[in-house]
């Protein structure tokens, strides 16, 4: 099965029908859901915001339309202007994907009677004619300048900052981008501080996305007395009882639905300990792409912040290349060396 590259489009009502012209030209090379449909919306119970938010999560890309439904003065000149919300929008997918995997349309208007935000200048709009949805030529140039653009960066990592100490967003990131590389399927090598911080934080995002068919987890976990595998360090209880377990891990996992989706998926989550304090933690994803960071031992306990993480990417070019390269298999290596170590149990229990 091929997996197609994921896009979301975000406009106005009145630009709607651009959107759908855009999706029916381009269905067979994206795949394109717009802001009004089926979940997208609004779920019951929930703000316009979270949706937008779980879509800047779920999307490798993002179309915003600007549409000229509004009038601005500034400085005594009115000029047409988009939609408020559909600003807000650009910004929000910018700052989750980047300008790489961003894109926008801006409507062209006789002598440029058109007001956008000066911080918007530099962002590279695609200019589009009034009525483009029922103009076969400019409709077919507009299609091809996004695919164009899609394919220029598809497979690239999301661009992330050397240095980041949270790396929720950009770990998922990652991953995802890995598992659309390799059909729904990701190794993750990860050495960590303790379960709390590892885990939980990256699964309720990824393994509810239904790309993910197969998903191998090895950690090696150095705190022995973190509270969510407290059970599983006893030897007392199998990994099923654990689980379930009101102090350990069902405390992390949430509510038993989520824990079953896990179950609808190929997971296998091994860990062992490791009592000797490493210099380094982090995660390796399928041999391509780190995030390491260097531990400190502080009153006799092993941190991992403030030290930041590097990324690194095995497929890096220039005169970076070889450092990449050289710190992967590094990471790889001393991995692999100590994954012999004792404690070990997975989950499910497949063993």
């Amino acid at each position: 099965m091929k997996i197609l590259p994921s896009m979301f489009i975000a406009s106005s009502s009145e630009s709607l029908k651009f959107a759908r012209a855009i999706k029916e030209r381009l269905g067979n090379e994206l795949e394109i859901n717009i802001w009004d449909e089926g979940e997208n919306y609004k779920r019951p119970g929930e703000f316009l915001l979270d949706s937008l938010m779980q879509a800047s999560d779920n999307y490798d890309f993002a179309l915003v339309i600007f549409g000229a439904e509004d009038k601005s003065t500034s400085r005594g000149k009115t000029q047409r202007s988009p939609r408020d919300n559909v600003i807000f929008e650009l910004g929000l997918f910018l700052g989750k994907l980047g300008r790489k995997r961003t894109f926008a349309l801006m409507p062209r208007m006789k002598n440029n009677n058109y007001r956008i935000m000066t911080d918007l200048q530099n962002v590279n709009f695609i200019i589009y004619p009034p009525n483009f949805a029922e103009q076969g030529e400019a409709l077919e140039r507009i299609c091809k300048e996004i695919s164009q653009q899609v394919q220029a960066v598809w497979g690239e990592e999301v661009e992330a900052p050397l240095g980041v100490t949270n790396i929720a967003d950009p770990l998922t990131r990652a991953i995802r981008n890995e598992i659309l590389k390799n059909q729904g399927v990701v190794t993750i090598k990860n050495i960590a501080l303790d379960m709390e911080s590892t885990w939980p934080m990256v699964y309720e995002r990824l393994l509810e996305n239904g790309v993910v068919r197969s998903i191998v987890w090895h950690s090696i976990m150095v705190d022995e007395k973190s509270e969510a595998c407290a059970d599983l360090w006893s030897a007392t209880v199998s990994p099923q009882t654990a689980l379930n377990s009101e102090r350990g891990i069902k405390k992390y996992f949430g509510v038993e639905a989520n824990r079953n989706r896990l179950l609808q998926r190929e997971v296998e989550f091994a860990c062992r300990t490791y009592a000797t304090p490493p210099c380094m933690h982090g995660f390796l994803i399928n041999q391509s792409t780190a995030f390491i960071s260097l531990c400190s031992l502080e009153a006799g306990a092993l941190k991992g912040s403030p030290n930041p993480y590097i990324r690194l990417d095995r497929f890096t070019k220039g005169r970076d290349a070889k450092v990449a390269a050289h710190f992967i298999e590094a990471f790889s290596a001393w991995f692999d060396h100590h994954w012999q170590a004792s404690g070990r149990w997975v989950w499910p229990d497949q063993h």
